[in-house]
């Protein structure tokens, strides 16, 4: 069952228009409906490799560990390991949906582009997270996905609306 909240929705829209932001396929008038965003800047992207230094950078951007965040992360895999990709992913966002301060996870798969991921992973507050970071699943899922990158992964660190 998919937890929701109406901040989580609002994380959601911003988190779209930051990828329409930085797609080339998309002109500014073109994004969210004609909408104008020639003023704005793209989001910051961080490129955290190893499940630590994405702790690390998570932990060093938030301002309160004690609130929700979102982490979205944009990745591309290799067409050959899409497969396998795609069977770890799903076993991660089953595990993941477990634990209890997990607010939101799921992988989401471009259209156009069948091997580029976006995954949207909110949670409860920092202490949630680090432990999810530590997990036995996690750490499993990392095995099984290393060398299916097809290039860097970019996070993006989100704060709901409140």
């Amino acid at each position: 069952m998919l937890k929701k909240s109406g901040w989580f929705k609002s994380i959601c829209v911003v988190g779209c228009l930051s990828m329409l932001s930085c797609s080339p396929k998309v002109s500014p008038t073109e994004s969210a409906a004609s909408g104008d965003f020639k003023h704005l800047k793209p989001f910051p992207a961080y490129s955290a490799k190893t499940l630590e230094e994405v702790v690390k950078l998570v932990e060093s951007k938030l301002e309160s560990k004690d609130k929700p965040f979102t982490l979205m992360v944009r990745l591309a895999v290799k067409p050959e390991s899409l497969a396998s990709f795609t069977r770890a992913a799903d076993e991660h966002t089953k595990a993941s949906r477990k634990e209890s301060g997990c607010i939101y996870f799921g992988y989401h798969r471009e259209i156009e582009n069948p091997v580029q991921f976006v995954l949207f992973e909110s949670w409860k507050n920092f202490g949630a997270f680090k432990q999810h970071e530590s997990a036995a699943h996690t750490l499993q899922y990392a095995r099984k996905i290393r060398g299916t990158d097809a290039g860097a992964r970019r996070q993006y660190i989100l704060l709901p609306i409140q």
